[in-house]
């Protein structure tokens, strides 16, 4: 399985590719106080948690590898050494993860893409509170659309 996240200011998005080659998104914004509580690292890697958090109650994770990329450099170094010095929010994030592999009998790996991958992919625009099928749209930037809602 696998997906991608992403934050931008007051918005999030993300796609995952189940097992059973289904693909599930969600785009949202975030409270008035997250963003005045919180900086742009704990966006995207909460971003990534509660999406990953949402497969796990629904029992989509068990028994599976879950690839997550991001293109948030913080977010795939506190996954990859278990600790971050970016903050006890960020540490949290960390363990809420771990707590997921544990319970979900399942293993994550947060990877970073550049940027330009996540539009090319499309999650990039889901931020925006705009789906965007990416690449595959046959427009410039892989937008055929705006607004929010499937395209």
């Amino acid at each position: 399985m696998y997906g991608f996240g992403d934050a931008l200011g007051t918005g999030f998005g993300s796609t995952i590719r189940k097992a059973n080659g289904e693909i599930v998104w969600k785009s949202g914004v975030w409270s008035r106080t997250m963003v005045e509580e919180h900086n742009s690292n704990f966006f995207e890697f909460s971003n990534l948690v509660h999406a990953l958090e949402d497969m796990h109650a629904a029992g989509e994770l068990a028994g599976h590898e879950i690839f997550m990329f991001t293109n948030n450099t913080t977010a795939e170094a506190a996954h990859f050494h278990g600790t971050t010095k970016n903050g006890k929010q960020l540490f949290d994030l960390v363990l809420r993860l771990r707590k997921i592999e544990m319970d979900g009998d399942c293993r994550i790996h947060i990877i970073h893409v550049a940027g330009k991958r996540m539009i090319w992919q499309g999650s990039d625009g889901l931020s925006c509170r705009r789906a965007c099928p990416g690449r595959r749209a046959g427009t410039p930037d892989g937008c055929a659309a705006r607004g929010s809602g499937p395209v």
